[in-house]
């Protein structure tokens, strides 16, 4: 049975429950604390119920005592952090006015510290949907609600047009913010979630408070410097990397087809979570197919590598500061072929940023030198010096422009291209200058 909602009737999962009596509740809890940690180590697909039962100590069929299937307790860890959403994002206060900033700074590390508490159930999300369409009601659910109850507390617009485009900000509040705490926790450790949180507010806040002077684009555009050649790629990658036989015109269509589901496949279940049969049965060929080409995943994944380090290098080779910052369209089509880059090949740069399973693997070296690359170039974008100390501009610029792009196109695809494409106009134009007037943490 299902609530109005569409999440599943159940027993609360925590606390005393009298038809269960204090060892059903204990069990429930066990069972409940297990699989949040096995979603941690192993992602929500690489997970059975059997390793849950086996991880409380029970039984797989004590564990559907208390629960219908894996599903189930997944949509549990799912209806808490909605709930806490919701909750949160009736603490926002109004930008606009003396304190404006400073409410703004506190809603922005509260909901950092949200997404710190429920990290399994925040990254699992999207894929876990891809696999059981019934949590997708009620996960874009607390999506549009908080987006509801957010927009009029920051002075938003509550009317859905197509002009407005600030309506979309609680949207991207949730992903970036989202994404830049867990970019900081994979990659710079060594930078506070507080200077981290304080550039977050600094954008949000720039891109708010210029809601009535962003008509035209072109009123941002402001002189740039450009700096020195930056990273020089040492191993650029190739996009024959990986393959153990050249491509033909005649073997090309088997090759892309199979290309085109590892893609699909690693975007919903991560690198670890990812095997051969998994890719063969997505693109409907045998094994033997898949293995014609690749000795391994591994293999595969570097072909897919390659590509996306030729295509990083073909679209940020140009004054990307000049075409973005200075060009009177706002930079439209340089957001354009980039956006398309991130749809084709964001699943490879997620797993570069967020997946453990790389690191010191040939794989691994050639994702720290293109995540250094791809955010070089980028930096470009922010006006004025590099701040001292511990840089959060890296962390900000990855959220802002590879996870948000992807997430709201290819994981949770809540907006149009073009609604997201001018937002991130309005990011890059009114909020990326705010942050360079950050004081020291």
């Amino acid at each position: 049975m299902t609530t109005p909602n569409g999440s599943a009737k159940r027993r609360p999962p925590y606390g005393a429950n009298p038809s269960l009596g204090a060892s059903g509740n204990r069990a429930r809890a066990e069972i409940l604390s297990a699989a949040r940690e096995l979603f941690g180590e192993a992602g929500y697909h690489g997970v059975t119920v059997d390793q849950i039962a086996q991880r409380a100590g029970r039984s797989g069929p004590a564990v559907y005592q208390y629960f219908e299937n894996k599903e189930e307790i997944f949509r549990i860890f799912v209806d808490e952090l909605g709930a806490e959403l919701i909750a949160h994002a009736k603490t926002a206060g109004a930008v606009v006015g003396p304190d404006g900033f400073d409410a703004l700074r506190r809603f922005i590390g509260g909901l950092s510290a949200l997404f710190q508490k429920h990290r399994v159930t925040a990254i699992e999300w999207p894929s876990a949907e891809a696999a059981d369409q019934q949590l997708l009601t009620p996960a874009e659910a607390f999506l549009h609600r908080f987006a509801e109850e957010v927009r009029p507390r920051l002075g938003l617009s509550t009317v859905a047009t197509g002009h407005d485009t600030l309506r979309s900000v609680p949207m991207a509040m949730l992903s970036i913010v989202q994404w830049a705490e867990y970019t900081r926790a994979a990659r710079s450790p060594e930078l506070t979630p507080q200077r981290l949180n304080d550039s977050l507010a600094r954008l949000f806040y720039g891109v708010i408070t210029h809601a009535g002077h962003t008509d035209n684009l072109a009123v941002a555009a402001r002189d740039h410097s450009k700096g020195g050649p930056g990273i020089l790629l040492s191993n650029p990658g190739s996009p024959m990397a990986g393959l153990r036989r050249p491509v033909t015109l005649r073997n090309r269509p088997t090759v892309e087809r199979i290309l085109h589901a590892a893609t699909q496949v690693f975007a919903r279940k991560g690198y670890a979570g990812s095997n051969i049969q998994q890719i063969a049965e997505q693109a409907q060929v045998g094994k033997p197919s898949v293995y014609t080409y690749w000795t391994d995943r591994e293999a595969l994944f570097s072909t897919l590598a390659g590509r996306a380090s030729v295509a990083l290098q073909r679209v940020l080779s140009h004054d990307v500061a000049a075409e973005v910052l200075s060009s009177g369209e706002g930079g439209s089509q340089w957001l354009d072929e980039w956006i398309d880059l991130v749809v084709q090949h964001g699943a490879v740069l997620h797993i570069w940023t967020h997946e453990t399973a790389l690191d010191g693997t040939a794989l691994g070296a050639l994702a720290e030198q293109m995540t250094a690359f791809v955010t070089d170039r980028l930096t470009a974008l922010v006006p004025g010096p590099q701040p001292e100390g511990h840089n959060p501009v890296p962390v900000l610029l990855w959220a802002l422009l590879v996870e948000f792009p992807y997430t709201m196109s290819v994981q949770l695809p809540e907006l149009e291209r073009a609604e997201l494409r001018e937002l991130l106009q309005h990011m890059i134009h009114f909020g990326l200058p705010a942050i360079r007037e950050e004081t020291a943490v």
